[in-house]
């Protein structure tokens, strides 16, 4: 083979690799775009990437990190105190809160969801955002209740 077509073929497989890189670009870009989470610099996505050498030392400076914003994403622990505080102060047990996470979309089909939504409950009375009722022993589910706030501000207090 002479040395030009070599040299087409080695541009060709560049570009390949390129086209490759640009379309995972894509994917992910259109991946987060549908969950509203982040946008793409436009310059990132257009500047083609540093190509570093198979051998030696890489230069942490050297690399093109992605840019991604932080996003403010629910986790179980707001969604489960977002549904207690919506139970209006009633009692409840884990299982309450599972089918109303469930029934707002907000559940899983994960195999141990369940088990992480009561730890979140636990969680939750251990900081004293829940108060545990009396459980009749046996086999009774635990039941739970928003705690109520007390506030210990004396009336006429002057603060300085």
């Amino acid at each position: 083979m002479d040395q030009f077509a070599e040299t087409l073929k080695k541009k060709i497989e560049a570009l390949k690799e390129r086209t490759t890189e640009l379309e995972n670009l894509l994917s992910a870009y259109e991946r987060e775009k549908s969950s509203s989470a982040v946008e793409v610099d436009e310059v990132t996505a257009s500047a083609p990437l540093k190509q570093l050498e198979d051998t030696g030392v890489i230069d942490l400076d050297d690399l093109d990190l992605p840019t991604k914003q932080a996003t403010n994403k629910d986790t179980l622990l707001d969604n489960v105190k977002n549904v207690i505080k919506r139970f209006d102060k009633k009692q409840f047990t884990v299982n309450h809160v599972f089918a109303a996470l469930r029934q707002l979309g907000k559940g899983s089909d994960a195999k141990h969801f369940r088990n992480r939504v009561s730890m979140a409950v636990k969680k939750l009375s251990d900081e004293g955002f829940l108060t545990k009722s009396e459980g009749k022993g046996g086999n009774q589910p635990h039941q739970y209740k928003e705690a109520t706030k007390i506030n210990l501000v004396v009336k006429g207090s002057n603060e300085n």
